[in-house]
């Protein structure tokens, strides 16, 4: 069976709750999955996991220099090479998500596959088209 890990670090609880989301909806089409807060997720479960999604809640100045925080970059410093085959990233936001995934995507560099999917969302639940795009990431 694939093993997916949904690995999120959320402030008020609207990055968790889509975080669930995303694993919901992986689990509803066959798939192993789980979503786990930074602290609960180990680095080798992660490591070894065939899918990893990694969520941040979007910092920034309002609409310019968004970027994830501390916690979550401090984490992904810390992953060691991931073996998944697939690799995504979402995060939620209140105006903008500017430059956040490129931040996130170079905190990244050298630790995995590339980045096939990327997901934001303004609240905490998954549209249609979110719901698309992870049946075609994991398909």
């Amino acid at each position: 069976m694939t093993i997916a890990l949904v690995v999120h670090q959320s402030v008020r609880g609207t990055t968790k709750a889509m975080a669930e989301a995303i694993a919901a909806h992986l689990n509803s089409r066959g798939l192993e999955a789980k979503a786990l807060p930074l602290g609960l997720a180990s680095a080798a479960e992660v490591a070894a996991a065939d899918i990893v999604l990694l969520g941040c809640w979007t910092g920034g100045l309002f609409v310019f220099l968004q970027h994830p925080d501390g916690p979550w970059k401090e984490y992904v410093a810390g992953l060691p090479p991931l073996k998944a085959r697939k690799l995504g990233l979402f995060t939620t936001y209140l105006l903008a998500t500017g430059s956040m995934f490129t931040r996130m995507k170079e905190a990244l560099a050298g630790k995995g596959p590339e980045v096939t999917l990327l997901l934001r969302s303004r609240g905490p639940s998954l549209s249609d088209a979110q719901r698309e795009k992870l049946d075609r990431f994991i398909a």
